[in-house]
């Protein structure tokens, strides 16, 4: 039996993964810790995985859905990559989230900010891969993080890698993604071993295989590993699908 977190600071010791079943889409696993009910990232064998960042709040929140909530109602009823998409291009939320949403096939990933009742879509191209940090990917939305004007902040393209803003971290992330080994949850999770991606506040790092539904996730406290690498094997209904160029998703969760 789990107790209820007292405080985030205690979320990386305390990392779970709950096997998520009987949902009318299918079953999924969640990446969380005890007493949270939505879902900050997890994955859903032959469908998809996907994983909320912390955005920068833009104007007042609401009353639609709270992100990790919808989150959560994606899982739990969307059958395919491409309702997934739909519905969370479609819904409204009552704060500003950035949604990385990746597919079982090829050309299948996104990040989805959402901004309320009007959300935008940033979907992949040529199967490249693609990253988010904390920060708008949108040009005006950019220039408005965290109350700074452009002139105050380093663009994406500008933003040194080792520099834990946000522009520094996807930038980071990308120049690992396209010259890092990735095929394999353990070589894709050691991506986000260094500096800045794995830093004082981060609580979480997860690699997932929306194809196999596997993942590998481990608790983080002070830059440090606070738990044993976990590893989620892969469904053995999913193992007999012809071998093809596998997506996966990776994720670092803050304390922010």
């Amino acid at each position: 039996m789990f107790e209820p977190i007292q405080n985030v600071e205690e979320a990386g010791k305390n990392t779970v993964v709950y096997h998520m079943i009987n949902a009318p889409a299918g079953d999924f696993y969640n990446i969380s810790f005890p007493g949270y009910v939505g879902v900050l990232t997890a994955v859903a064998p032959g469908r998809f995985s996907a994983s909320i960042n912390y955005a920068t709040p833009v104007g007042l929140p609401s009353l639609d859905w709270p992100p990790s909530h919808l989150l959560r109602h994606v899982f739990e009823s969307c059958a395919d990559y491409e309702e997934a998409l739909d519905t969370l291009e479609d819904a409204s939320t009552g704060s500003p989230a950035l949604i990385t949403l990746v597919g079982t096939k090829q050309n299948e990933a996104a990040i989805i900010e959402c901004l309320g009742g009007e959300n935008l879509s940033h979907p992949t191209s040529r199967n490249r891969p693609i990253a988010i940090a904390n920060d708008f990917l949108s040009g005006e939305l950019r220039d408005e993080r965290c109350g700074l004007g452009p002139k105050d902040v380093a663009p994406y393209e500008k933003a040194p890698e080792n520099d834990i803003i946000a522009p520094g971290r996807r930038n980071a992330m990308l120049r690992k993604l396209h010259s890092g080994k990735s095929d394999s949850l353990r070589s894709a999770i050691n991506l986000l071993n260094s500096y800045p991606l794995r830093n004082e506040e981060t609580k979480t790092q997860v690699a997932m295989s929306p194809r196999t539904g596997s993942l590998a996730v481990f608790g983080v406290e002070d830059k440090q590993r606070v738990s044993e690498l976990l590893i989620v094997p892969a469904r053995k209904s999913l193992k007999k699908h012809p071998p093809h160029r596998e997506n996966s998703a990776i994720s670092t969760k803050t304390g922010r």
